[in-house]
């Protein structure tokens, strides 16, 4: 046999004591899309398992360590990985950052989100990917919003991100080794003309509120953030939402607020302000009066800058005073920390309707300027208002 996989045979290490073609070849029988292989060097034996597309792929164990079936799965597995679809985008970059946005939304989010979708099926032509997982074009046949459950931590935290179920086609670029398997979790069908037919992918994208191009040129307005797999992790679909929404805010947004927005004094209000705001949750902040008000008020953020430690008060209106509300204030808590120079107490009271009545849970953090909230200080109390 020539060609590709002559030359594979040929740089193999060691003496070639089997090969076999596992999927099929190419029109000039050069081209298989998996192989296994044993050889023998320096008195043991080795299993291989081969991946060739526009990259060649190996890995290999002792014969005692791995059967060359188990490594043909590991070598699946990690083209399954490779798949732009598997995970979150925002791993995707090369910088760890996002490489699907726009910088302004475009009509509405509906629209937005069918224009990024599209950008990211039509790179699967462009990708650098195996042959047996190329495709040369894309039909999207639908994409709806979904709603999330009315108690969901995504409409408390984020009500800026946004759920979509697509059904959409990938046209293969060569049908005739195009891996067509769903081991790896995979829910297409293939069409009679065989395409790959994805009837209910959930999407997730997020509008970024929290910053602009004016504090941070790497902030941009609309984000796809990734695919969300519940089933796969036998979670519920509300619940994926909020860990990768949460994981997009700690990759995308977090440093660029801990770099871009600090201040040595927590009296510079108006920098205080555009950090308050660059949290999750601070829609839930009433600033119908002005953002700054009063203690007694109870809406708004309240500055303490008569004596040391310096305060700082938020008012949130939530629906629920749960786990997650409790853990984003901690985060919050400790970014403020670390952006505002000479903050040493931060007070978040939490309005909302509870099993008796109107009731307001505070949380009061001691910080240490710039490493964050000790918790062994945190006190935590919840009264009927």
């Amino acid at each position: 046999m020539t060609g590709l996989v002559g030359n594979i045979k040929g740089n193999l290490p060691g003496t070639v004591k089997k090969f076999e073609i596992i999927d099929g070849y190419d029109w000039s029988e050069a081209i298989g899309k998996y192989f296994t292989a044993t050889t023998e060097r320096d008195g043991k034996r080795y299993n291989w398992a081969i991946g060739a597309g526009r990259r060649i792929y190996a890995v290999w164990a002792e014969e005692e360590a791995a059967t060359q079936k188990e490594l043909l799965d590991i070598l699946r597995t990690a083209g399954y990985i490779e798949r732009p679809e598997a995970g979150l985008l925002a791993s995707a970059g090369r910088d760890g950052t996002s490489k699907y946005y726009l910088d302004e939304i475009t009509e509405d989010s509906n629209h937005s989100a069918q224009k990024l979708l599209g950008e990211y099926l039509a790179a699967y032509s462009e990708m650098n990917l195996p042959l047996d997982k190329l495709a040369k074009g894309y039909k999207i046949h639908s994409l709806e919003p979904v709603a999330l459950a009315e108690d969901s931590p995504v409409r408390e935290i984020y009500p800026n991100a946004y759920v979509y179920r697509a059904d959409y086609e990938l046209y293969p670029a060569y049908k005739e080794f195009y891996s067509y398997d769903t081991f790896n979790g995979s829910d297409f069908k293939v069409t009679a003309n065989g395409e790959q037919r994805y009837r209910e992918k959930y999407l997730l994208f997020v509008e970024n509120v929290y910053l602009d191009s004016n504090d941070a040129a790497d902030a941009h307005k609309f984000y796809f953030v990734g695919f969300l797999n519940p089933a796969e992790q036998n979670i519920t679909l509300d619940t994926d939402t909020y860990q990768k929404v949460d994981m997009w805010y700690n990759t995308e947004m977090r440093d660029l607020v801990l770099y871009a927005l600090q201040t040595d004094y927590l009296g510079n209000a108006g920098r205080t302000a555009r950090i308050v705001k660059a949290l999750p949750l601070s829609q839930r902040i009433d600033t119908s009066v002005g953002t700054f008000t009063a203690e007694e008020d109870g809406r708004g953020v309240v500055l303490q800058t008569v004596k040391e430690p310096y305060g700082l008060t938020l008012n949130y209106n939530i629906t629920a005073f749960n786990d997650a509300v409790r853990e984003r204030c901690t985060e919050n808590a400790n970014i403020l920390s670390r952006t505002i120079g000479n903050l040493g107490k931060c007070k978040m009271r939490l309005y909302y309707e509870g099993e008796n009545g109107k009731t307001v849970a505070t949380m009061e953090f001691t910080l240490t300027p710039g490493k964050g909230a000790d918790l062994e200080k945190l006190l935590v109390t919840e009264a009927k208002e």
